[in-house]
């Protein structure tokens, strides 16, 4: 399995309502960010830590919650960023855009990568492939993909309850999306659940649509 996999995997885990919603994870004395609005009155994001430089656009209702940068064992540095519409009386369920970006030094990768990371999807529960296709994202070719599964998780039942849990399933929906660009390889991620795809999707595009990587 490959690194960004393994890294995807961890974030996918808090994906939907009832699995929890993450804690913010920002350096508040140096977010490594910032953060204002358009004309449209969507939010901007200049996104600024270490050798990783790049913004978007976001719809105003999702929340920057993560942005770390991590050193795996062996591995070049990797910018962490999460996004999330959290779940209201109006949406049942919360939604993660995630962005992943690694320091390939200049080696094309986007391509295999993607590749392998679908090989490994197709080992999730009930995993149903959607779509498999490209597209362009600030100039580069970009690969993506998107698949139903079903989330395997336990649900807790009342102290001194017989069985004390029992196994659900929840759906999700995945879409991966993988460029090269400017030296790094690039992932961005949407996690969502089937009864709001296509609003989720939408909100989705408005990123990949305004992705910049910056000098």
């Amino acid at each position: 399995m490959n690194k960004f996999a393994v890294v995807i995997q961890l974030f996918i885990l808090v994906l939907l309502l009832g699995c929890g919603v993450p804690t913010s994870d920002v350096n508040r004395d140096d977010p490594g960010y910032t953060v204002s609005f358009n004309d449209t009155g969507n939010k901007v994001f200049i996104i600024k830590r270490d050798i990783f430089y790049f913004s978007f656009e976001c719809l105003p209702s999702y929340e920057l919650v993560i942005l770390r940068l991590e050193q795996p064992q062996n591995w070049p540095a990797i910018l962490i960023v999460d996004l999330i519409e959290k779940a209201t009386e109006d949406k049942e369920y919360s939604t993660f855009i995630s962005i992943y970006v690694d320091d390939s030094g200049g080696v094309p990768m986007a391509e295999t990568i993607a590749a392998d990371s679908l090989n490994d999807a197709r080992n999730r529960p009930e995993f149903h492939l959607l779509d498999e296709s490209t597209l362009t994202v600030d100039g580069a070719m970009a690969f993506q993909y998107s698949y139903y599964y079903e989330y395997r998780r336990f649900k807790p039942h009342p102290p001194g309850s017989v069985p004390a849990e029992e196994e659900v399933f929840t759906p999700g929906i995945n879409r991966e999306v993988y460029f090269d660009n400017s030296g790094f390889l690039w992932n961005l991620h949407l996690g969502t659940h089937p009864s709001q795809a296509e609003q989720d999707n939408a909100a989705f595009d408005k990123v990949l649509e305004s992705f910049k990587v910056l000098d």
